[in-house]
């Protein structure tokens, strides 16, 4: 997003509706944050709809913040988009739609075991079927396993570096806010996985550059993954193992969180794993096992 109108918005903010310096810094650093998200996932400014701001407001739940920050954050985005319009930069307020908490806090949707399970196997299965492997499938479906057994970040995967696994041990060091770190456990099934992926397919698909990135997860060109590349692969591995339902990335984090807890798990051993510093946030998957409970009253019990 254009510095200068973030530049202008500010003017705006002091001049005509006399805010206090606090305030506007307050308004500037949500702003910006959201222009970050943006840019990260390559979205032209001028295409933001709805549903772009929600797909942010989750980020920003899964990265822990509490409702009152992500409220703030809204207040913030509403206000801008309001000044955009004002200023026929836009022709219509993409954040409209958002009119109370209830359009961003819903149950995040997750996957069954079984979708899991097909999900992680798709690359392998549609690969069979041509009589050939890829490499970067192989990668995909190690990426998938990984991420359902640690629960992470779409953008801790992206970023994740081979010097933070301990695989003879199975676990990982993530690095959070405020130099805080957390020890995630790896499972054996993503273990396996990742020890084939490191010995045989990392390697041929960094052979044909010069690269010595310590990116866990790369590219052919010798990069690693982008935000947008790993959301495309996760839907398109959904769509090829017959998935009805909406993937994103953060699909996979919400079925661990909610699995975990299924199975008997208790909620600050998830908050934990989770990386959430309120656990309010974390609370929101105990709705999902709610649902799992009324779900099997109904189908069980005589007057259900």
């Amino acid at each position: 997003m254009s510095i200068s109108i973030i530049e202008e918005f500010r003017e705006y903010l002091f001049l005509e509706k006399k805010l206090s310096d606090n305030t506007i810094e307050s308004y500037l650093s949500d702003i910006s944050l959201f222009s970050a998200f943006l840019g990260d996932n390559e979205i032209n400014w001028h295409l933001i709809s709805s549903k772009i701001v929600l797909q942010w407001l989750e980020t920003l739940r899964d990265a822990g913040n509490s409702d009152a920050t992500v409220r703030r954050k809204v207040s913030s985005l509403k206000s801008f988009a309001k000044y955009l319009l004002k200023e026929k930069i836009i022709q219509k307020n993409f954040t409209s739609d958002i009119i109370s908490s209830k359009a961003w806090s819903k149950v995040p949707k997750i996957l069954n075991d079984s979708e899991v399970l097909s999900l992680i196997a798709a690359p392998k299965k549609h690969n069979l079927k041509r009589g050939v492997m890829k490499n970067e499938d192989d990668r995909d479906s190690c990426m998938f396993e990984f991420m359902y057994s640690t629960g992470l970040r779409a953008s801790e995967l992206i970023s994740m570096k081979i010097h933070q696994l301990n695989i003879k041990d199975n676990y990982c060091i993530l690095e959070g806010k405020g130099g805080k770190s957390r020890l995630v456990p790896i499972g054996d099934f993503a273990k396996e996985s990742l020890e084939k992926y490191l010995e045989n397919t990392r390697p041929v698909l960094l052979r044909n550059t010069n690269s010595k990135t310590d990116y866990l997860f790369v590219t052919r060109r010798g990069s690693g993954m982008t935000r947008q590349s790993l959301w495309n692969r996760i839907k398109f591995w959904a769509l090829q193992a017959g998935i009805s339902k909406k993937v994103s990335p953060h699909t996979l984090r919400h079925s661990f969180a909610t699995h975990l807890l299924k199975f008997g798990s208790d909620l600050r051993t998830v908050q934990v794993l989770l990386g959430h510093s309120d656990i309010s946030t974390t609370e929101i998957y105990t709705h999902l096992n709610n649902e799992d409970i009324k779900n099997y009253i109904d189908s069980n019990h005589p007057r259900g």
